[in-house]
């Protein structure tokens, strides 16, 4: 009786063993016979290189999350400027770049680089709303009937009533009918 031999192939079709059980443990050679202490400069470059991507994309996280951030400052910033542009701010003004890579927050650095600019808004505005104020009260005053103590004549007219006048009274009245002078009650 003449034995077979069989040939068991690993995983990756190479020629392992010649029993299965020492195919699946059979470590398979590298391609143009290099020994696996030649290949370990390759795997160190892969672990390097795989560090570096890692290390891109925790980097990449975080720069995401500070641009969140600086898009969410702007967008409350919109309320009380509403001119404001982070994208031409940091465009345009290396200050302002300067601040926030200090980690100052939008508002901050926005006021600080443009502080004489917002005192002269703001006045300006300031000047505008107490000019309408001023300007309705003045309306608001010219309007309304005005108290007795203010007035040069009294708010109401009076006529005298003959019998309720004292003696006093009426001898004045006679007096002056005296004169020429007309009365009327």
């Amino acid at each position: 009786m003449k034995k077979l031999n069989l040939l068991y192939f690993s995983e990756g079709g190479e020629a392992a063993a010649e029993s299965p059980e020492a195919a699946a443990t059979a470590v398979p050679e590298p391609e143009g016979g290099a020994s696996p202490e030649e290949e370990a400069p390759d795997n160190a470059a892969l672990l390097s290189a795989l560090e570096a991507a890692v290390d891109t994309m925790a980097l990449r996280a975080k720069l995401d999350e500070v641009r969140d951030g600086l898009r969410r400052q702007a967008e409350e910033m919109q309320s009380d400027y509403p001119g404001f542009s982070l994208d031409e701010a940091l465009r345009g003004d290396p200050d302002f770049r300067r601040l926030l890579a200090a980690g100052v927050s939008v508002r901050r650095a926005w006021a600080a680089v443009r502080l004489p600019e917002l005192i002269k808004e703001a006045a300006g505005k300031a000047a505008a709303e107490a000019a309408v104020t001023v300007g309705r009260r003045v309306l608001d005053t010219a309007a309304r009937t005005g108290e007795n103590a203010v007035l040069d004549r009294a708010a109401a007219v009076m006529k005298p009533n003959v019998s309720a006048m004292s003696e006093r009274e009426i001898l004045a009245v006679l007096e002056k009918v005296r004169r020429g002078e007309k009365i009327s009650f």
